[in-house]
């Protein structure tokens, strides 16, 4: 009877996992739209899991290893978002609506404003809500991988002149216009901003042969209609550098110097290190022998920065007022505080509507 016993074991085990494997199916179907046609590219995932799939250039999907209690997520850009249960079942269809949200956003083109339904060049368009996500002392890199076609390149991070150069499509530094002036990007505040588009194809004509690489569209906040509202907010980060660079102590470089002179032929009476006193670097006990961290000693771990911003805004039928006061402050990450940086931005317009016909509007910035 003892010499069953393991095989019982095994047997029972082995049960056990079909059993737990036979609560995991395989879920499979097809994703389209509300006219039929097929969804490549939509993502599937487990709703709080990391586990999911794409569909295919015909829109078919299939995903392994689900939970019959499982709810899989059904996503797409443009389209609405849908939650549907497994409920045990391995066949589920899908048909994905058109985002309403997003048809129905307004973007700033050359010639006025068009809601994005209506729009047929190349325009991308980003909101001030996206912009503001991350803290960036330079609106230019907070554009990095927002806008479709938009190549952002940053070549420094010292205070004062870490912004990055644009580039369209490849074809150079575009036309920037700033409320329709054109005017520089880098001075603005993210939080003063409305949205920002930029016109990629023939839709920059209307700006003439400079817009040919391209032309960003800023527009700024203004007040709207409604009781007056008063936004305060700052923030306090901290930045480091990412891979600071190891140095040598000094019997390191007294061992490289000597090694390299050796090398190179030089005679024992010329080298700049005996072997002797490179023992004595490296030990570090002995005066005049004792190495110093110059890197540690002018460079900090850290380096502060600060963004506070006020705006006041409201409005009437007849009158609408917006005000934007902000300041910012990067100490860089020498020790000296040589490489600060303060920016003051002042920000306010005023729209009158004086007639049905005729309105007048102020801008200070």
């Amino acid at each position: 009877m003892k010499n069953f016993l393991p095989y019982f074991i095994f047997v029972l085990c082995l049960l056990a996992y079909n059993m737990a494997d036979a609560q995991n199916i395989t879920v499979k179907g097809t994703v389209t739209d509300n006219s039929g046609g097929a969804l490549p590219g939509v993502s599937i995932t487990i709703k709080n899991s990391s586990q999911g799939v794409s569909t295919n250039a015909n829109g078919e999907y299939q995903l392994s290893n689900v939970s019959g209690t499982d709810t899989l997520v059904f996503s797409m850009i443009s389209f609405a978002t849908q939650n549907i249960g497994v409920a045990n079942r391995p066949q589920i269809n899908v048909t994905l609506r058109a985002s309403n949200t997003q048809l129905d956003e307004i973007v700033v083109v050359g010639y006025g404003t068009q809601k994005k339904l209506s729009v047929t060049g190349a325009i991308s368009t980003v909101a001030a809500k996206d912009l503001t996500q991350a803290p960036a002392i330079d609106v230019t890199n907070a554009l990095a991988g927002r806008l479709p076609g938009l190549i952002v390149q940053q070549q420094s991070g010292e205070p004062g002149v870490s912004g990055s150069s644009l580039n369209i499509r490849g074809f150079g530094a575009p036309l920037v216009i700033v409320d329709g002036v054109e005017a520089p990007i880098g001075n603005l505040d993210a939080k003063e901003i409305e949205t920002i588009s930029i016109l990629k194809d023939a839709s920059a004509a209307v700006y003439g042969a400079r817009a040919g690489n391209g032309v960003i569209l800023v527009t700024t906040k203004r007040g709207k209609l409604g009781k007056p509202t008063v936004q305060l907010t700052s923030a306090y980060s901290l930045q480091t550098v990412t891979v600071a660079p190891k140095t040598l102590n000094a019997g390191q470089y007294a061992e490289i110097i000597r090694e390299a002179e050796l090398n190179s032929g030089t005679p024992e009476t010329g080298l700049r290190f005996t072997q002797e006193e490179v023992d004595k670097y490296k030990q570090g006990t002995e005066p005049g022998y004792q190495g110093a961290d110059w890197y540690d000693a002018i460079m900090n771990k850290y380096s502060p920065l600060l963004q506070t911003g006020l705006s006041v805004s409201g409005g009437s039928e007849r009158i609408k007022y917006y005000t934007f006061l902000g300041f910012t402050q990067q100490t860089g990450m020498y020790k000296s505080g040589d490489n600060k940086f303060r920016r003051y931005n002042l920000r306010s317009n005023v729209d009158g509507q004086i007639s049905k016909d005729l309105s007048v509007s102020m801008d200070i910035a």
